[in-house]
């Protein structure tokens, strides 16, 4: 069975260190980017089978990335599961 990879998009370089070792120990295949705009562009070139995504970035954030998977024609990309984080409390 081929896995499709998990894309996350954070703004922090620790977040997304933190995110790809964990993938790693879960043997997850992931895919990382530092902004909603770098995941918009390489969406619709590869499958995924998630998005995590972070909600607070600058640019592109999280809300505006989801808004934009959300109202993509190819339902495909439309469906993905999206998982929003934040480290803000």
């Amino acid at each position: 069975m081929n896995r499709l990879p998990v894309l996350f998009v954070d703004d922090s370089d620790i977040n997304l260190a933190v995110a790809e070792v964990q993938c790693n120990e879960l043997g997850i295949d992931c895919v990382l980017r530092d902004s909603g705009d770098a995941a918009i562009s390489i969406i619709a070139e590869q499958g995924f089978s998630a998005i995590v995504t972070d909600i607070g970035m600058p640019g592109m954030d999280g809300i505006e990335l989801c808004k934009a998977v959300r109202s993509d024609a190819n339902s495909e990309i439309a469906g993905l599961p999206i998982i929003a984080v934040t480290t803000n409390i």
